[in-house]
């Protein structure tokens, strides 16, 4: 079954990315949020903020220590440690 994660109160999904652990998952929301899933758990790992229009790309580094996020509509970059 999927879990019932607890991110649709915080805006549209606009990406999701896998870390390499294959537990973590990493959403980034219209209103800015970019939140840590436990994938297996189903719950809220972490929060933090980001542009106010949201992230539109997600990466992880190849060592998945680091999380770059994009706001294509601002034209910012943020690299995030993990």
């Amino acid at each position: 079954a999927i879990p019932d994660w607890p991110i649709s109160e915080a805006g549209e999904i606009l990406n999701i990315a896998a870390a390499s652990d294959d537990q973590t998952l990493v959403v980034s929301l219209t209103g800015g949020a970019v939140r840590w899933i436990d994938s297996v758990e189903g719950s809220q790992v972490r929060q933090a903020f980001g542009a106010p229009g949201g992230a539109t790309s997600l990466s992880f580094t190849a060592d998945g220590r680091r999380l770059l996020t994009v706001d294509g509509t601002a034209g910012t970059v943020e690299l995030w440690q993990l």
